[in-house]
């Protein structure tokens, strides 16, 4: 799946958040699944409803040929023709009847998926809007045996991170800590 903020393209189908930008991508995947159903839902109801126009048609032309060559000879014309008229009428309300409950239902997924939409937008607006966590401040005091790595280590994990410790506190030269010593740790932030 290609992540719709940074273009990236994910090759795991279940990973949920993008590895560049950390977006979510269950979110685009679930507004993408229900694009896909309401697609497939109006083909169903236009095909539901081509068939019933189609049926309808069918038989008031079946009617009309039935009606005309079961007709005896002493019936009226005037009389035939007001009948057809009045199977017409009725075959043209039902045409009319079916094509507007077609047109709510279209209606009704339209708007259902203008809802999805707008709710989706919204949940990502209000990811994006949370404000960033301002980093934790500690004061370390500088113990025998230690080093700018060591107390690195300690509080990011990581030895070569001793260089933020050294940018925090000023420090020109790694080596020049002393015992007894306080310095700047900024925590790493966690959200």
């Amino acid at each position: 799946m290609e992540c719709p903020v940074c273009k990236s393209i994910t090759t795991d189908p279940e990973q949920k958040k993008c590895a560049e930008c950390s977006t979510d991508l269950e979110i685009f995947r679930i507004i993408e699944t229900l694009e896909k159903k309401a697609h497939k839902q109006n083909k169903r109801i236009s095909l539901l409803a081509f068939s019933l126009i189609f049926l309808v048609v069918a038989a008031a032309v079946f009617y009309y040929y039935f009606l005309n060559f079961n007709l005896s000879k002493g019936k009226d014309d005037a009389t035939t023709i007001s009948k057809q008229h009045i199977e017409i009428e009725y075959l043209n309300n039902e045409k009319q009847l079916l094509t507007s409950s077609l047109v709510e239902l279209r209606n009704e997924v339209q708007v259902l998926t203008e809802k999805l939409k707008k709710a989706e937008s919204q949940k990502v607006v209000a990811e994006t809007s949370k404000p960033k966590p301002t980093p934790k401040e500690i004061i370390h005091v500088v113990k025998r045996g230690e080093s700018l790595q060591r107390i690195a280590k300690k509080y990011y994990g990581n030895s070569d991170e001793y260089q933020r410790i050294m940018k925090d506190n000023n420090i020109k030269n790694a080596n020049s800590i002393i015992i007894g010593q306080k310095l700047k740790i900024t925590a790493p932030v966690t959200e």
